[in-house]
């Protein structure tokens, strides 16, 4: 969350894919936010991030961490425009 907790709406974001690289260019759109908590807006109005459906080995797994430090943590980003167009799934998250 170190580097997450960094980034403000409107701050400029590199998304990598690992093995890929970089995919995108966007701008954050919100604070960083426990995944526990953090929602997305869909076109169903905000749905909470962890009832997407997200191919995602367990990001609730560290939820219970008292001091926070092992849970995962996202940050949303419009990313308009992504260099590999098959990687494209809309508004790209942040994880860490």
């Amino acid at each position: 969350m170190r580097t997450l907790k960094n980034l403000s709406p409107g701050d400029h974001v590199a998304c990598v894919i690992p093995g890929v690289g970089y995919v995108a260019v966007g701008t954050a759109t919100r604070s960083v936010s426990r995944v526990d908590v953090a929602t997305v807006l869909t076109e169903e109005g905000e749905v909470p991030f962890l009832e997407l459906g997200l191919k995602v080995d367990n990001p609730g797994q560290f939820l219970s961490d008292p001091d926070d430090r092992l849970a995962e943590h996202i940050v949303l980003v419009d990313c308009p425009s992504p260099n590999h167009p098959e990687h494209s799934f809309g508004p790209c998250v942040a994880l860490d």
